[in-house]
Parts: structure tokens; sequence; C-alpha cells
């Protein structure tokens, strides 16, 4: 019988492990959701993309000078920078925002997901889905042409 209420040093270490692993738990789902969440975003976004796209299509006929600098064109608004967890897998020299292929009758728009090693584009044919492969933008305006081998 112990003469004490206290705890033994074995009894604090197993409550110490255990706290550690779920700790370590919750941390990893944390950032499993965050993850997730930045798919979202990117989704989202390139979403509003494609809708200002259409918007400008319908303002002027055609998609050409969609991707120019300027208020006027629609892709300086909506471009932005892309989560750094995307701007990562972008290959070395791309700008770190939302890429685009773009000529008179066509687009395509695409931004690498976070959580898993694919892109996902949204195009001018209605295109919306997750692409694997590096995109080609030589003459290539769907999402589709974008990425294929």
């Amino acid at each position: 019988m112990r003469k004490n209420g206290g705890f033994t040093l074995i009894e604090l270490l197993v409550v110490v492990a255990i706290i550690g692993i779920l700790a370590g738990i919750a941390f990893v789902s944390i950032s499993e959701a965050r993850l997730s969440a930045y798919d979202t975003q990117i989704r989202s976004e390139l979403s509003q993309i494609r809708s200002n796209a259409e918007q400008y299509y319908y303002r002027d006929g055609t998609y050409e000078g969609y991707d120019d600098d300027g208020a006027d064109s629609g892709w300086d608004r909506v471009k932005g920078q892309i989560p750094g967890c995307s701007a990562d897998q972008l290959p070395d020299g791309a700008d770190e925002e939302y890429q685009i292929a773009v000529d008179s009758q066509a687009y395509a728009a695409w931004a690498p997901l976070c959580s898993e090693e694919v892109y996902y584009c949204v195009d001018s044919t209605g295109a919306a889905d997750n692409f694997d492969g590096n995109p080609t933008t030589n003459g290539n305006f769907s999402c589709e042409d974008v990425f294929s081998d």
C-alpha cells in the first residue's frame, strides 16, 4: 500500500506518451484538412476565372486579350496568387499565380492542387477536372490538349 497519493514516474510517462500520440494524430489531421481547404480554394478561384472569362467573351465576342495586363482584360482582377503548396509544384520560372492559355475562341486555366500531384483545370469547353502530366501551352487551349502527353 502506498503512503502517498501521488503518481509514479511510470504512470506519468504513460500519460505524457498518450497525450503526445493524440497530439500527433490531431496535427496530421489538421495538416490534411489544410491541404484540402487549399484545394477547395483553388477549385473555387478557377471557377471564378471561368465565369469571368465567359463574361469577357459575352461582352467582346472573343477571348483574345482576356489574359492581357490591364484593368479592362478581366484577368488582372481574378488571376491572383495561388497558395504556396500549389506554387511549389509549378515548373521553374512559372509565375506563382493561376496559369492560362488563350486564343480568340478558347481558353484553359489551371493550377496544381496541394493534396494531390495533379492539376485542376477549367476551359471554354466546360471541362473542370483533375489532370495528370505537365502542362504544354503551345497552341493548346483546352484542358485535354494542355495536359495530353
